[in-house]
């Protein structure tokens, strides 16, 4: 991706920054659609999740959020190829010396979220001159590993040339997903080297005792919903005696154009009972009931981060940091049953369309629904599902039912006609907002086909059109 004259000159690195905002920068509506359109899946689980674990969000600040952290997800890649630019000006907050400990030989477990600048603890490890391991899923390995450890090269002979220091910093890349993976793991804790592990994420490490998926999770408490989680760091943790450190990766001074800041807090080690840390007690507590309370702290954690704010005014706080967001639903423990959106289906009864119901502006709702579009290769035929947000269910779209749902994207309004003049109203294919004369028995007229007003009463009722505000 990055050459190398980015990888020694800001100037280019800065460019590249840039050219990469322009890409998000919409000069006019058609280019968001296209974009949108691309993104249609991830964007519908992203707002799906927000609106779930973060419902003080309005709907209206999913797409700003959503776009940030694409361009993050982009950022990681330059900063993951750039590591002797962004290295230096590392800010480092580690009160305890962890960093040091584990210079000397002490083993830790360095739990970093997908927070910020979060693959760039890579970075912060070979700096420091640490040999560690890195946990990720066979997918990630063979699409970083090799890439990674050719610019882990790189990056040492450039700070060879740049500080007249040689870092001697070994990298293990362990596929979680195999059997050896555990022992492999094992091993580099037992020699003395760390590792690096993503706790927030939809991979785990699979343990001799956890063959079966559900027998390596527990629950969490997290944005007041329970998510069942991976705990095989935990339990790592327990059987090996090393500490859990948490890190909390941040971009500093973004209101700033250009930065190469990056900071890092390392916060209080988490121990496993019975573990040497100077004066402690002996703990009785079992493999368990430390992995319940491990994993509940780190996504404590993590809920707190996300919930920092700016200011008081600042509603969606650190939400476009997090990159959770497209995968988190994958651990929800009850998928189809939000307890805030409980109450909310069970006020869907199913009304006749009155004439005061009628007589307002109606939109396709786009909060609770998604229109996706997809493709598959060799075919040319476009498919359409409507994504349902509250339930994440799919649902087959029909060519009325598409028709419909694009007619609708802008404000329409319909109003009851007399008795007298039952006609059906033809309506060009032109979207603009005009009203729409209807009788009780007429049809509305779309640009192929035409649909009954009973078939729209099954729309509003079932809330896939809504009255405009």
């Amino acid at each position: 991706m990055s050459n190398s004259t980015s990888s020694q000159n800001p100037s280019a690195i800065f460019k590249e920054i840039e050219e990469l905002k322009r890409s998000f920068s919409f000069s006019n509506q058609e280019e968001e659609i296209a974009f949108y359109k691309k993104n249609n899946y991830l964007f519908a689980f992203t707002s799906a999740n927000l609106s779930r674990l973060m419902p003080q969000i309005p709907y209206s600040h999913h797409k700003s959020i959503f776009e940030k952290l694409l361009f993050n997800l982009q950022l990681l890649n330059i900063e993951e190829q750039n590591p002797a630019l962004f290295a230096p000006n590392f800010e480092v907050i580690d009160k305890t010396d962890i960093l040091q400990q584990a210079k000397n030989g002490k083993p830790f477990l360095f739990c970093c979220f997908h927070l910020g600048s979060y693959s760039s603890l890579l970075t912060l490890l070979t700096y420091n001159d640490l040999d560690f391991g890195f946990l990720l899923n066979q997918t990630l390995r063979n699409r970083k590993a090799d890439d990674s450890l050719k610019v882990h090269q790189k990056f040492s002979q450039q700070i060879e040339i740049q500080q007249k220091r040689i870092l001697k910093s070994k990298i293990q890349f362990i596929n979680v997903e195999e059997n050896k993976g555990i022992w492999s793991a094992i091993r580099m804790l037992k020699q003395g080297n760390s590792l690096i592990v993503y706790p927030d994420g939809n991979t785990g490490i699979n343990t001799k005792e956890s063959k079966k998926e559900n027998q390596n999770t527990v629950q969490v408490n997290f944005l007041n919903e329970r998510l069942l989680v991976k705990q095989g760091v935990a339990f790592l943790s327990y059987a090996c005696q090393v500490p859990i450190v948490p890190v909390i990766s941040s971009r500093v001074d973004e209101s700033i154009e250009y930065s190469l800041k990056r900071k890092f807090e390392l916060l209080p080690a988490i121990y496993p009972p019975n573990s040497v840390k100077g004066n402690a007690e002996k703990e009785n507590k079992s493999k368990e009931e430390f992995a319940a309370q491990t994993m509940q702290k780190l996504y404590s954690i993590l809920e707190k981060e996300i919930s920092k704010k700016k200011n008081q005014q600042d509603i969606n706080a650190q939400a476009n940091q997090w990159e959770g967001w497209i995968f988190v639903n994958k651990s929800f423990e009850n998928l189809k049953k939000p307890i805030y959106l409980e109450k909310e289906s069970q006020k869907q009864n199913s009304e006749k369309i009155t004439k005061e119901k009628l007589n307002s502006e109606y939109i396709f709702n786009e909060v609770q629904f998604a229109l996706i579009e997809s493709k598959k290769d060799g075919e040319q035929n476009v498919k359409y599902t409507l994504f349902d947000k509250y339930t994440y269910r799919f649902f087959p779209v029909s060519d009325l039912l598409y028709e419909t749902i694009t007619y609708f994207s802008v404000p329409k309004k319909l109003y009851l006609s007399n008795s007298q003049n039952k006609r059906t109203n033809p309506v060009s294919k032109d979207i603009s907002n005009s009203p729409v004369a209807m009788n009780s028995d007429s049809e509305l007229q779309l640009s192929k086909t035409s649909i009954p007003i009973s078939a729209l009463e099954k729309l509003i009722n079932k809330k896939i059109l809504v009255q405009f505000n």
